[in-house]
Formats: structure tokens, C-alpha cells, sequence
């Protein structure tokens, strides 16, 4: 009885598929542990931050809207504590000059 003989030789498209399912099996976990590593745990939120906000409107904030203050680009009367203020004058940057011994480009 010749040993070598009686063994079977497995073709290369099963071995082709065993080395890939390995390999896949592999690199999922260890994708996966990388994953878990690197991923930042879900926060924990106050419960009243999580709490359903209430859809009814306020009508006295609603109607108290028109009587506030908006703030223009430049405002000329700044509203505080019910008492009307002018804003301080702003004066402009002064730009520096050349000094007569350096040239500039």
C-alpha cells in the first residue's frame, strides 16, 4: 500500500474558497474590534432635555413681539432697563504712515 496514493487532492477552486472565507472571517473581526475601539460611546442625555416639547403656542409671547427692540446694523438708540441711551461715538482707526526713509512697494 503506497500512502501517497491513496491520498485525494483537493481541487484549487476549493482551496480558493476556504483561504478567502478565512481570510474574510478575519479581516471582518478584526474591522470590527477596530471599529469598537475607535467609536465614541452614545452620550447620556438629562431626561428633561428628552422630554416631548409641548406644540401649543403662547399667544402672550406671540403678542408681546411687536413691542421689542431690534437691533439694526448700526443702531442709533440702545434700549436699557426702559431708559433711552445714545451710543457712544466710534472714531475710526487711524491708518499708519510711511516714516520718509523707507520706500514702500
Amino acid at each position: 500500500m503506497n500512502l501517497n496514493s491513496e491520498k485525494k487532492k483537493i481541487p484549487f477552486r476549493i482551496k480558493f474558497i476556504i483561504v478567502s472565507t478565512v481570510l474574510t472571517t478575519v479581516l471582518w473581526i478584526g474591522f470590527d474590534v477596530y471599529r469598537a475601539l475607535t467609536t465614541k460611546p452614545i452620550p447620556i442625555v438629562a431626561p428633561e432635555i428628552l422630554a416631548p416639547i409641548d406644540p401649543t403656542l403662547d399667544e402672550s409671547l406671540l403678542n408681546d413681539l411687536p413691542n421689542r427692540v431690534y437691533l439694526e446694523d448700526t443702531p442709533s438708540i440702545v434700549r436699557t432697563n426702559d431708559a433711552l441711551v445714545e451710543p457712544e461715538e466710534v472714531l475710526p482707526t487711524p491708518v499708519p504712515e510711511a516714516s520718509p526713509g523707507v520706500q514702500v512697494q
